[in-house]
């Protein structure tokens, strides 16, 4: 069974790289020391983490920080010096872009692949590009993985990896302290890793760091797991180490995922919704208006019928995998269209502001509202207060808020139409993964801020 060590390294600075290079010499020796195989050192482990912007890096460069390519120099001589296949979280440089990237090396020092972070997480997004890629590499040991840090949140990265061929995850990870000033904690150790190593039947080493960079501090516990998911060696939450055990490297379990799962899963993202408003019949008697080129557009499509006050009233029943449903109006209910949340209510009931605040409370992202009983300035607030999409049908018109309450789209309806010139459909287009972020400002969400124990009504 190959000997797998993961060294933790200390928070550094963008100019103690000379400090940062010593040291990584000096834990590669420690873990050869340990027979290991394989060595995983952490996210950025060169030159550092937090850099604090790009303009920081490449001033770091301009006085004398060396790039990417020197640090995959030094790298190989290290493999190659102590026969020891290394894996190692770096900032690599594309021009003036720059990626959270790790590498492997080969006992022979040879660079078998680089892997770029594919999910960025919070301060990620200001400095570095996402990857596009997720292939696992060939190796003497294996074929092994490279995700990094917060990649483990997303089950479908490993579960691409595992799917093509992964026995042995690596992992470099920065694991960053979201608990109180006064403790340290991460859930990625805690319960997230072994959980993915169990689940996937896969061995995964993550080695972290430990202490602060910029204003970011880190909760160390670099582990290595099994493949089913327990915990063979692991570092404390401050300290400078290395620690290393024997993994058996085992066939991967393929992931559990369901045909109808799948499709939603691999299927297009973000999720856009097309709205059609049709105008509401001069009589009962009176024919739909065709389906119209709208509604057979390739997005996701709802189409939205208002119908005179004696019609009967009907609901939508898409079918699973259906793209469109049609809604007829005024009614209330609650459906899915291709995992979007869409509800409907009458204007009398989106007059308060219960009915739409538990909608919102309950995962909904599209609400349309019936009838002329309500005004804008009320449905705007209705979209804001909840950050949902609102879709008004009247007799009179229709209108699309999104959820900072800023109208989309807009029309109004003549209630004489002649046969030459009837009233047109609205159509609107938008991205309903809006309605899944609930955040006005930093830190502020408008549905996690509520505190139910102190209201009453």
């Amino acid at each position: 069974m190959p000997r797998i060590a993961v060294a933790q390294t200390p928070g550094a600075r963008l100019d103690q790289w000379p400090e940062t290079l010593e040291l990584l010499a000096e834990l590669v020796q420690r873990a050869a020391a340990q027979r290991a195989t394989l060595l995983v050192l952490p996210e950025c482990a060169w030159p550092a983490y937090h850099i604090g912007s790009k303009q920081a890096y490449f001033a770091a460069r301009t006085a004398g920080l060396p790039g990417h390519r020197e640090f995959l120099d030094k790298l190989s001589t290290w493999a190659r010096e102590h026969n020891l296949a290394i894996c190692a979280g770096y900032i690599a440089e594309d021009g003036d872009r720059l990626f959270n990237a790790a590498c492997l090396a080969s006992p022979s020092g040879r660079i078998l692949g680089v892997h770029h972070k594919c999910f960025l997480w919070d301060f990620d997004r200001d400095w570095f590009e996402p990857g596009r890629t997720i292939e696992p590499l060939d190796s003497d040991i294996g074929r092994v993985g490279l995700m990094i840090c917060a990649d483990a949140r997303l089950p479908e990265i490993p579960a691409t990896l595992v799917h093509r061929g992964a026995s042995l995850i690596a992992h470099p990870t920065a694991w960053v302290n979201v608990a109180g000033p006064n403790a340290l904690w991460n859930p990625q150790p805690d319960f997230l890793v072994p959980a993915r190593a169990k689940e996937f039947g896969v061995a995964i080493a993550s080695a972290s760091k430990w202490g602060v960079e910029g204003d970011t501090t880190f909760v160390g516990s670099s582990l290595i797991c099994d493949a089913e998911g327990n915990v063979l060696a692991q570092c404390g939450r401050r300290e400078t180490t290395v620690v290393s055990a024997e993994v058996g490297l085992t066939r991967p379990r393929a992931p559990r995922v369901r045909a109808t799962d799948r499709a939603v899963l691999l299927g297009p993202q973000p999720p856009m919704l097309r709205v059609v408003i049709h105008p509401p019949p001069t009589s009962e008697h009176a024919p739909a208006p065709p389906p119209g080129v709208a509604e057979q557009h390739p997005s996701l499509t709802l189409v939205i019928r208002p119908s005179l006050p004696t019609a009967r009233r009907a609901g939508p029943s898409p079918r699973a995998g259906a793209r469109t449903a049609t809604l007829v109006g005024p009614r209330r209910g609650a459906f899915l269209l291709q995992g979007v949340c869409i509800a409907a209510l009458s204007d009398e009931d989106a007059r308060g502001f219960a009915p739409i605040r538990a909608l919102a409370l309950r995962g909904t992202h599209v609400v349309a509202v019936f009838g002329d009983k309500i005004d804008p300035v009320t449905l705007r607030a209705r979209a804001a207060e909840n950050r949902v999409f609102i879709v008004a049908a009247g007799s009179t018109g229709a209108v699309v808020y999104d959820p900072g309450g800023k109208a989309l789209a807009s029309c109004s309806w003549s209630s004489t139409t002649d046969n030459n010139r009837p009233n047109a459909p609205l159509t609107a287009t938008f991205d309903t993964t809006q309605a899944t972020d609930k955040l006005v400002a930093p830190r502020t969400d408008t549905l996690a801020g509520r505190n139910p124990s102190q209201y009453a009504f």
